[in-house]
């Protein structure tokens, strides 16, 4: 628990209930229980839609006929919009997630922005931004066709421009704050002018609007068209969805590991150390933990796979062939 309700764990009598009602509540109602909770819903409804088209893209090769074919593809436009759509709110609550920690743990916050585990923070903001530009390099190459026959070359431009933004944007935001060492006060250091933090916020926020504007023009401006062109998916356009299903599925573990970390080596923060006094935020070494992601991952990938071969599977129509 990054920000604890209290200062004190105070135990009263055994049993189930061993604290009085409104100590409970403290506990419950932490400073940043609501931006946490809002948070993990949008990144569930991205690392779903993610999810849901990585699925999608690897049914569109193993299937042949020409439904089929239209039905991945649309399920994995499908997949694509809801990812990118809980992609887009994530940063926002992100940031007033942050500013509740940096308000109530000031030195957690400088951990994970300027302290030790800032790696962490620009590992994590990366993997937000190039999926951002492989979302964008999707829908530059899933609408080609339909641009191409509409006449529709300023939405093809504009797509263009928006891949092109947002990969610049990714830039500023993997930049860190100081080049040199470990440490931000560590000798021979020296301050990176690209990694100001002030940069980095216009550069979220443009991440933010490239989202909401590819999203705004698939579904307002290509809505009514977007039916002609189901089975008709590119090399590129497969290969860019399949990359951000992994990197959407991905990126939802990638936050909580730094979420966790800023409370290093805590288990409450400030309250319950981790057990042997380790510095990492766990219990578990990091690299156990990457095993666990993966098996978590896989097991994930398992389940959903199988059920949507068995979904997908009609022997009535085959009957009816």
């Amino acid at each position: 628990m990054l920000t604890p309700g209290a200062a004190t764990i105070t135990w009263g009598e055994p049993g189930l209930l061993g604290m009085p009602w409104v100590d409970y509540l403290q506990w419950w109602f932490n400073p940043t229980l609501w931006p946490l909770q809002f948070h993990r819903v949008a990144a569930a409804i991205s690392f779903f839609g993610f999810l849901i088209a990585f699925l999608a893209m690897l049914h569109f090769r193993d299937r042949t006929d020409p439904p089929s074919k239209k039905y991945w593809d649309w399920a994995g436009s499908f997949g694509i919009l809801w990812g990118l759509a809980g992609l887009v709110i994530q940063p926002l609550l992100g940031i007033w997630y942050m500013y509740s920690i940096f308000a109530h743990q000031n030195q957690a916050f400088a951990n994970i922005m300027t302290g030790p585990r800032a790696w962490e923070m620009l590992m994590m903001i990366g993997f937000l931004s190039l999926l951002v530009v492989t979302a964008s390099v999707y829908f530059i190459e899933r609408r080609e066709h339909l641009l191409v026959k509409l006449g529709r070359h300023d939405i093809r431009n504009v797509f263009r421009a928006l891949a092109i933004v947002a990969g610049v944007a990714g830039f500023i935001l993997v930049q860190p704050a100081w080049l040199g060492g470990i440490m931000q006060f560590d000798p021979g250091t020296w301050a990176n002018p690209l990694g100001l933090m002030y940069y980095k916020h216009i550069a979220i926020l443009v991440l933010i609007v490239i989202g909401t504007l590819i999203i705004g023009i698939d579904l307002l401006v290509l809505r009514g068209r977007r039916d002609e062109e189901w089975g008709n998916l590119s090399r590129a356009s497969w290969a860019a969805a399949l990359i951000a299903g992994v990197l959407g599925s991905w990126i939802v573990i990638v936050m909580g590991y730094v979420r966790e970390s800023a409370r290093s080596p805590w288990l409450f923060y400030k309250i319950v150390p981790v057990p042997g006094g380790q510095t990492y935020p766990t219990p578990v070494p990091p690299h156990q933990i990457f095993v666990v992601w993966m098996f978590a991952l896989g097991l994930a990938f398992a389940v959903f796979w199988f059920t949507s071969r068995v979904t997908s599977y009609h022997p009535e129509q085959e009957e009816k062939v």
